[in-house]
């Protein structure tokens, strides 16, 4: 693989991209982070901010303030917090040309948060969501996931199908 160019080189913002996510999926975006980071993007998390501010909606805020693109971890905790405000401030980031990248790491939804999913692929204009890759917890699924992640982020195309966990995993050798 050729070697990227961080998206923030050539921009004034301080980070690549920014993942929104939900309580209780800090390991996980940890490993997401760690695998974008070694695949020459700055990444900045909300917990990178928490101590100056705790809400998500003020997190988003900065984040959409200090990075260029959001990756948006869509999980039960997220999709129940997130609001109209939220809804607004990342169509708003659509509308500047900036990328929002729909993680869905669910396998089942409820009718209430696919609803709220629903409205955000049409307020925000997300891909649509029987294109995002469902999953379990399968350290696989969370590979094929970041190296997603990172294609929508440097523009590259996926490759092959059935390499894709392969490629995300091969995320956490970059830089060795």
């Amino acid at each position: 693989m050729s070697e990227v160019t961080p998206i923030s080189e050539s921009e004034w913002f301080d980070y690549d991209v920014f993942v929104l996510h939900g309580a209780g999926a800090s390991d996980r975006v940890q490993v997401l982070a760690r695998r974008l980071r070694k695949g020459g993007l700055k990444v900045l998390l909300p917990q990178d901010d928490s101590a100056e501010h705790p809400s998500r909606l003020e997190s988003l805020n900065v984040g959409l303030a200090r990075a260029r693109h959001i990756a948006m971890w869509l999980d039960e905790p997220l999709l129940a917090d997130l609001s109209g405000h939220h809804l607004d401030a990342l169509s708003l980031a659509r509308r500047e040309g900036r990328l929002v990248v729909p993680i869905v790491v669910e396998t089942r939804i409820d009718d209430q948060r696919l609803g709220t999913l629903t409205a955000a692929d049409k307020r925000i204009g997300l891909q649509s969501i029987s294109q995002i890759v469902t999953g379990g917890r399968d350290p696989d699924d969370d590979a094929v996931r970041a190296w997603l992640t990172f294609c929508s982020l440097t523009k590259q195309g996926p490759r092959a199908r059935s390499r894709w966990a392969d490629y995300g995993h091969g995320l956490d050798r970059r830089g060795e």
